[in-house]
């Protein structure tokens, strides 16, 4: 898998390794700051469905955004991944579809349907600030001081490490919009 290390302040800089699965899983254990690479060149790339949940109030977001997926994807909350990574300023969820996949183009398209202003849109697109068509969504366990910002390690909720990855398709279903 293709693991973001670190990068500058600037993303002038960007250090990525492969990382094969199995290790990935045990480095995992300690926080090193690493993010998964999502790359955005093709829109039609499938990637298992993901959620980047940010927001400054106490609300229950959590419970709220997955009776809106469970309702769309005819699920239950245990189809679902969750990690948190909130601390008192900002509440921060990643949530991980553990049986459906689909293209990004259908991701983007789907979290404007939903609407809700707490789905960090950018997390499906690449940022403009450097010259790779990629983005990256933080690991379980992990914070983000690898790219110079602040947010505490993931704390998975429910779910396994391996329902986190994003990249990783093959036993998932096609979802459909």
């Amino acid at each position: 898998m293709r693991i973001l290390i670190s990068e500058t302040k600037d993303k002038e800089i960007r250090k990525i390794l492969d990382i094969p699965k199995n290790h990935l899983i045990k480095l995992l254990e300690s926080d090193y700051g690493y993010h998964e690479v999502i790359p955005m060149e093709d829109p039609k790339i499938l990637l298992r469905i993901y959620f980047d949940i940010e927001d400054y109030d106490t609300k229950d977001m959590l419970n709220e955004i997955l009776t809106i997926l469970n309702n769309i994807f005819q699920t239950t909350n245990d189809d679902w991944a969750a990690s948190c990574g909130s601390r008192e300023s900002k509440i921060s969820y990643h949530i991980m579809s553990k049986k459906y996949k689909m293209s990004l183009s259908s991701l983007r398209i789907l979290a404007r349907k939903i609407n809700k202003p707490y789905i960090d849109s950018s997390a499906y697109w690449f940022s403009m600030e450097y010259s790779y068509d990629e983005g990256s969504l933080r690991l379980p366990n992990q914070s983000k001081s690898s790219i110079n910002k602040e947010g505490t390690p993931m704390k998975i909720l429910q779910g396994d490490i391996s329902d986190f990855f994003i990249t990783e398709t093959d036993k998932l279903e096609l979802y459909t919009l």
